[in-house]
């Protein structure tokens, strides 16, 4: 597929380091290095490291990967027998409303007697809880049966992760648990429509998950949840691409922007916090009423549509910018396209699509992309896809890629695509 692709990449993963230079390490230098990572795990953070982004994760990546170097068979055994533990009790606390009590006390710490009495638990049971907590700096015990909050107690009382956190638990683990004994009874093959998979066999049902999800109104809010929270603390991609070069001149009598299944609307009220000219001319495209309802409440104005990607034409004609987040990547190539070309019928010469998705790395993906990717095969009969998969699918649709923009260090990016030149 000849394109022209320009690849804008922040925040970029390390250079690996040669064999030569890793052997050239010191005892010297590893006991300077486990000095200052218990140093670290003691408390002792520097200055402005919690703050600078690109050293923050790099550091973490860099400390999973060399704990997983150093495995010993009996390390990798444990990994694997409590791996589920953490999100369950996560969750067990999220019910009990312990998290929110903990954190409640602003660092000051509380007795396992004195929780359970105010949360009316057991108090033996909690104790064991607590314990276990510690262990996953879930809570941080400070004396016998004494125990404050970290950061991550007070991440856990997050209303947006008290949603994930149930939505983990109730869901994507059973569809893990089942993944082994899904591929054994379809020969090991990638799935071959999206009405037979690993979520059909978890849950016991015939339904596509997002018409399974309907019918639980509990599960359709921790989902609705998930996907306003899920990049809290991430870049943005409005914080990297370029959107005012398509958005800005456009002239009042046309629409700017279009977001294409765009939920709730929150990446509407992005870009009318970023750009508030807008207002009144960003369109807000959904089948859910709720969602609908929620758009037309963002300040600045949003035009709301009910509108079906997938079996409509698109509605709006010739707009500048039509915007699919976190779309594709929930369907088939098959379906992808055809959703595509719903859009490409409407383009005026200047209009754009921007496919706001994964672009999974050809070596080296990173773990998030590549878990998301087996997540989406297991619910959806779908696929995170790398820069060739995604040609695959534009050059099907007569579209090219004009722009890939990579905003985070673990595969989100932006392609801006349009018709396909005729040279």
């Amino acid at each position: 597929m000849a394109t022209t692709t320009t690849v804008e990449l922040i925040a970029p993963p390390s250079p690996p380091r040669s064999q030569d230079s890793i052997n050239q390490t010191t005892t010297t230098t590893v006991d300077d290095l486990l000095s200052s990572l218990e140093a670290l795990a003691a408390g002792d953070v520097p200055a402005g490291l919690l703050e600078d982004e690109d050293k923050r994760t790099r550091l973490m990546e860099a400390a999973r990967k060399a704990s997983l170097r150093l495995e010993a068979p009996w390390d990798t055994m444990q990994r694997m027998i409590f791996c589920a533990v953490p999100p369950n009790i996560a969750q067990a606390g999220v019910e009990l409303g312990l998290w929110d009590a903990v954190a409640a006390r602003a660092g000051a710490p509380a007795s396992v007697a004195e929780l359970a009495q105010e949360l009316g638990a057991e108090e033996a049971l909690l104790g064991r809880i607590l314990r276990y907590a510690a262990t996953q700096w879930m809570v941080e015990q400070v004396g016998p049966c004494l125990y404050a909050a970290t950061n991550v107690t007070r991440h856990l009382a997050m209303e947006g992760m008290k949603s994930v956190i149930f939505h983990v638990t109730e869901r994507n683990i059973g569809l893990y648990n089942v993944l082994p004994a899904w591929m054994a009874q379809n020969g090991y093959k990638e799935p071959q429509n999206n009405r037979n998979l690993p979520f059909h066999l978890a849950k016991n049902t015939d339904l596509h998950f997002f018409d399974w999800l309907k019918l639980r109104p509990r599960h359709q809010k921790a989902f609705n949840d998930y996907m306003t929270f899920q990049r809290i603390g991430q870049s943005s991609w409005l914080d990297v691409f370029p959107l005012q070069e398509y958005v800005v001149d456009v002239p009042p009598e046309r629409t700017p922007f279009v977001d294409v299944g765009g939920g709730h609307g929150h990446q509407c009220r992005g870009v009318l916090g970023k750009f508030p000219q807008l207002g009144g001319r960003v369109v807000l495209e959904d089948v859910d009423a709720v969602a609908l309802k929620s758009g037309e409440a963002i300040p600045g104005g949003v035009k709301t549509i009910r509108h079906d990607f997938m079996a409509e034409e698109q509605p709006v004609a010739g707009a500048r910018v039509y915007y699919l987040r976190n779309i594709l990547h929930d369907w088939p190539s098959d379906v992808c396209c055809k959703i595509l070309r719903h859009i490409k019928a409407a383009l005026a010469p200047d209009s754009v699509i921007l496919i706001d998705d994964l672009v999974l790395q050809d070596t080296g993906a990173h773990w998030y992309a590549a878990s998301f990717d087996l997540l989406m095969m297991a619910n959806y009969g779908a696929r995170e896809r790398s820069v060739a998969e995604w040609d695959k699918i534009l050059e099907a649709v007569g579209l090219e890629r004009r722009r890939l923009v990579r905003y985070t260090r673990y595969g989100d990016a932006v392609q801006v695509v349009g018709p396909k030149s005729e040279n």
